[in-house]
């Protein structure tokens, strides 16, 4: 704030210290005013520019949000309006059921002929299409007993109902083609085991795994050809 001058009346006899004093002290203080109000100024200036960079830094990530919003809505639209898959011919992209499990897949590039179901054509180098299953979060159930797994839900294996006493998780016994099994093993002890549950693990027949990292996680799927694979 800029405190006025006073008025000084020129016939007054006290003009001429009035007029010392406003040169000395009062015109002094005003010049500090103006200046400290010239700064304040400036800081305003600088606060609406850094308001309107900001407007505009939210804007742009609006219009991002937006963007992604609507890539989703088209990705959830591809994948609600799949079609049943049949040996064909089918671009890049294009999304299909199987009749086998159910399960949606995702055509990889180039596109092209399909001739095998993608339940038992989404794995290895040569695989035409890519299992959606996998980008999608799986139902989470605790355990801390021997339990027979679902198909496609992920299992917590939380510290045992009996303390220190080891259990074992066994996988579905009738597993399909293209059926997940997820786990995370946070029992803090080194000796629970995955069962296959008389299928295939790895290509292996009669084997189990014994869990011995602490906070180990994987996912496992079925295949036609090695039965439980990890992802």
């Amino acid at each position: 704030m800029i405190t006025p001058l006073p008025s000084l009346d020129r016939t007054s006899p006290t003009f001429a210290a009035g007029l010392d004093a406003l040169f000395l002290t009062q015109i002094p203080t005003m010049c500090t005013e103006i200046n400290s109000t010239a700064l304040d100024v400036a800081a305003d200036a600088d606060a609406a520019d850094l308001s309107a960079e900001q407007a505009s830094a939210f804007a742009l990530a609006a219009e991002q949000a937006k963007a992604d919003a609507a890539n989703s809505v088209v990705a959830a639209q591809a994948v609600s309006g799949a079609s049943k898959w049949a040996a064909g011919t089918y671009a890049e992209g294009v999304v299909v059921w199987s009749p086998i499990n159910g399960q949606n897949y995702r055509r990889r590039a180039p596109g092209g002929s399909s001739p095998t179901d993608p339940a038992n054509d989404a794995t290895g180098g040569g695989a035409r299409w890519f299992p959606l299953l996998l980008l999608q979060a799986l139902p989470v159930l605790s355990i801390n007993a021997d339990a027979t797994a679902a198909p496609n839900v992920h299992y917590a294996m939380d510290p045992p109902a009996a303390a220190g006493v080891p259990y074992t998780l066994f996988f579905p016994p009738s597993p399909q083609v293209g059926d997940l099994v997820q786990v995370s093993h946070f029992t803090g002890l080194f000796t629970c085991v995955l069962d296959p549950n008389g299928a295939l693990l790895e290509g292996q027949m009669g084997i189990t795994i014994r869990i011995d990292t602490v906070r180990a996680s994987g996912i496992w799927k079925f295949t036609a050809t090695y039965g439980w694979v990890k992802q």
